[in-house]
């Protein structure tokens, strides 16, 4: 038996401005983008006196998937992008349902740390998916959807189902894989499609009649950033992707108030640009040395979660000159050879694989991890709507922001330090 884990992710890109958060877990609550503040709320759950931060976690696995492991400088070539959160979240719900071997190499993988049991992890995500849901506006799209789809009569534990649809907002439904595998298939890709605005479509080829599960999610966002850039400045510009490789390439120019840090240490400039309600920021780094590719995997290599969080707790509000390239990503990704490089291999192994919480089955193992994703950056953050407002500063910017050669990116929930999205632009397309 077969158990098909997909992750399946569309975003349509470019802060809401929610309410305040009142909870008893570690989301680390920030301020928003660019803002200083003492009181600065932080929000923690004690369990066996650690902090425990699905933030964090969410931010490491995100460095160990997204990072360039290898020091040639033609290394990591291509542009790529991925949900962390659609993968942890996904991953975490399996781990739900996991015993023995299988639980203690996929937590592991997750970064959880020791004391901190499965209840405290799924309130967690619970709090930060509701969250997600409360970011929804009329300029703001951001649909963060779970899926079970398994075979008629296959046996979920019914604790497994309450934990499925309470803490991860699972929609469950019942297909009929051994005498319609066609039709199964056709009808989660057609479910893909609708949570992802037809952005990804035929994410599955047809699956084998023996497959049981298969656990989906899809996240999908559309939103338009606070200060639009205009297009009537969008121009081509060069783009050194290496010493021996310029692009010219549609490039965005705008003034406008947004966070900056200039990190002499790190040997990078980061600006945090807000969307509309500013709960809602892209996050982009640029390295200082001047040699494309080469710089930016260098960069990445010194970078970590607490590296990050320095940088981040660095940010302050400035008018800044930005240079930022348009471009468009889609890519889809196998991730059992990254979780097999992480330690999960026991998962794998219908020999040795438990999912006994999960259901009453003793054959059941994990397939493969198919994770698909599209991104667009434009002038005015969304997929047709062109920008009708121009912002442009009446004063000199303070500093200037120019990304014109390989930069990485994220998409950050600042109320939960969630990271929805990550990526890295080699060549802006």
């Amino acid at each position: 038996m077969k158990l098909v884990l997909c992750v399946l992710v569309a975003a349509l890109l470019p802060y809401s401005h929610g309410s305040d958060l009142d909870v008893d877990y570690d989301l680390n609550l920030n301020g928003k983008l660019g803002e200083q503040n003492d009181d600065n709320q932080r929000v923690r759950r004690q369990s066996s006196d650690q902090d425990f931060s699905v933030a964090d976690a969410i931010l490491e696995l995100a460095l160990d998937i997204g990072r360039c492991k290898s020091p040639a400088a033609a290394a990591c070539s291509s542009n790529s992008v991925f949900s962390p959160l659609s993968i942890v979240s996904t991953l975490t719900m399996i781990l739900m349902g996991a015993k023995g071997k299988s639980y203690s190499e996929l937590r592991t993988a997750l970064k959880y740390p020791d004391g901190v049991g499965d209840d405290d992890i799924n309130q967690v995500y619970r709090f930060i998916l509701k969250r997600m849901r409360e970011v929804n506006s009329e300029s703001i799209t951001l649909d963060v959807i779970n899926g079970l789809f398994a075979q008629k009569g296959s046996g979920f534990n019914n604790d497994y189902v309450i934990t499925a649809k309470d803490y991860y907002l699972s929609e469950i439904l019942q297909l009929d894989f051994v005498r319609d595998s066609f039709g199964a298939t056709k009808a989660i890709n057609r479910w893909v499609s609708q949570k992802t605005r037809g952005k990804i479509t035929n994410i599955l080829s047809n699956l084998q009649s023996d497959t049981k599960l298969v656990v989906a999610n899809a996240v999908y966002f559309n939103g338009n950033w606070a200060d639009p850039f205009s297009p009537d400045l969008t121009m081509n510009a060069d783009f050194r992707v290496s010493d021996t490789e310029l692009l010219s390439v549609p490039t965005m120019f705008q003034a406008a108030e947004v966070g900056y840090v200039d990190s002499q240490e790190l040997g990078c400039t980061m600006i945090a640009i807000p969307y509309e309600g500013e709960d809602l920021g892209m996050f982009i780094i640029v390295p200082k040395e001047r040699n494309g590719l080469k710089s930016l995997n260098e960069l990445e290599s010194r970078l970590n979660s607490d590296v990050l969080a320095s940088l981040f707790d660095q940010i302050v509000s400035k008018s800044v000159s930005i240079q930022l390239p348009k471009f468009r990503i889609q890519q889809q990704i196998q991730l059992k050879r990254a979780l097999r490089n992480l330690g999960v291999s026991e998962l794998f192994s219908a020999n040795s694989a438990d999912l006994s919480r999960m259901m009453n089955r003793t054959d059941a193992a994990l397939d493969n991890i198919v994770h698909q994703t599209f991104i667009e950056v434009s002038e005015s953050g969304t997929e047709a709507a062109a920008a009708t407002v121009v912002s442009l500063s009446r004063v000199r910017p303070a500093k200037r922001f120019v990304a014109d050669q390989p930069f990485l990116f994220l998409i950050r929930d600042i109320p939960t330090k969630a990271t929805l999205f990550w990526g890295r632009v080699v060549r802006p397309q």
